[in-house]
């Protein structure tokens, strides 16, 4: 079975590529496409902090993970860029849900909050132009010590 992380950015996936309205393509890294499509969503668990619940041997470990979603869409001349971006993240917040990632996740997710919302310009070296949305989420799920992917 894979790390609790990979569990976890799997069952996002899933989530957000199953009928999106505003993006073609979900990626499942923090490096973005090479080829031009546009738009896209990127997933990926950024961090993860581990806690021991019990200090008896066989104890809990509550995982707390920052998870990262990040829509881009090239810039369309005349369009209203700020609105396309807000309703790539409306579908996003709409889609990703403590219930739809508590059934991914076979009912062990603890937690699911969004932490931040940033809506930025990103400009690349080809010269393409690209507004942004990053949301930061927290997740948090328990693993027994010794056993990161088995998730309780």
């Amino acid at each position: 079975m894979a790390h609790v992380r990979k569990q976890v950015n799997d069952a996002v996936y899933g989530i957000l590529n199953t009928t999106p309205v505003l993006w073609t393509l979900v990626w499942q890294n923090r490096l973005p496409p090479s080829r031009g499509v546009t738009p896209y969503l990127q997933v990926w668990v950024d961090s993860e902090e581990i806690n021991a619940e019990d200090i008896h041997q066989g104890h809990l470990q509550r995982r707390s993970m920052t998870l990262i979603t990040r829509g881009r869409l090239r810039t369309i001349e005349h369009e209203e860029d700020e609105d396309r971006v807000d309703a790539m993240a409306a579908e996003i917040e709409t889609k990703l849900t403590t219930a739809a990632l508590n059934t991914a996740l076979s009912n062990k997710l603890r937690k699911l909050h969004l932490e931040s919302v940033d809506i930025g310009f990103a400009e690349e070296d080809d010269e393409r132009d690209f507004f942004e949305v990053v949301l930061s989420w927290t997740v948090e799920v328990y693993t027994l010590h010794g056993s990161p992917e088995t998730l309780v």
